[in-house]
């Protein structure tokens, strides 16, 4: 049988358990500085995917919107003068520098 322990021993001992459980505390008392717990983190990523999820379906009808006005929008008569003039004064400009 082994020698009985000495009190100095125990008290030793006693100390040693009461420090450690001192450090368990401080550390279960810190998580919550540090971590976060599964519900909140659940909830905030619901949160972050449902704000993605109305941001893309805002684009998406925002993109079909713009789709639509320019299939059913026809170009100006001004516009067209416009390039139609210019695409004459091109041709006149070749044709004149063709000449030299």
């Amino acid at each position: 049988m082994p020698d009985p322990y000495s009190p100095a021993e125990l008290g030793r001992a006693v100390e040693r358990i009461e420090l450690d459980i001192r450090e368990i505390k401080n550390d279960v008392k810190q998580q919550d500085r540090i971590y976060v717990t599964r519900g909140e983190y659940e909830a905030w990523r619901t949160g972050i995917d449902r704000e993605v999820s109305s941001i893309k379906t805002a684009l998406a009808t925002g993109i079909e919107s713009i789709r639509n006005d320019l299939k059913s929008s026809t170009p100006q008569w001004w516009v067209m003068l416009a390039l139609g003039v210019s695409a004459l004064s091109l041709i006149v400009g070749v044709i004149v520098l063709a000449g030299r």
